[in-house]
């Protein structure tokens, strides 16, 4: 099992299908963030499961990937990734307005596949959108 440190640690087991998620920077629109953790009575797992909750209804924050160029671009590097350069074998995935969740096996660190994914669909995405500077992805994801 390999393990790294972000912000966040991550665990990784040797062989199964891994499931990570990558968000848009400034996913967490501050009216979301505040609304939650204003709610004492609620477990640190409830305030992740209703911000969830409404970051998929994509109704605040960053929706960049609503955008079909930019997510065409995300898909196409998810699939080179199994297809090309056989990192991975891809299983599913989704591109959400605000956030990519995937599902894959890893043939190669993880780390290495987040931040190579991360990196290049980050600087095309920005050519796209005629943006030469400022984060695309959140920094870390989440992986189960």
């Amino acid at each position: 099992m390999s393990d790294y440190h972000r912000n966040l640690p991550h665990w990784l087991p040797d062989g199964p299908a891994i499931f990570l998620t990558w968000r848009l920077y400034g996913y967490l629109p501050a009216c979301i963030l505040q609304k939650h953790c204003a709610e004492k009575m609620l477990s640190t797992g409830q305030k992740f499961a209703r911000a969830d909750q409404q970051l998929d209804r994509a109704e605040a924050g960053p929706l960049g990937l609503k955008d079909t160029r930019i997510a065409e671009c995300v898909s196409h590097c998810l699939e080179l990734g199994d297809s090309k350069f056989r990192r991975y074998d891809l299983h599913s995935f989704v591109v959400m307005a605000n956030h990519v969740p995937v599902l894959l096996t890893p043939k190669i660190g993880m780390q290495w596949i987040t931040k190579s994914l991360k990196g290049i669909t980050a600087r095309l995405c920005n050519q796209i959108l005629q943006r030469t500077k400022g984060p695309f992805w959140q920094q870390g994801s989440c992986d189960h």
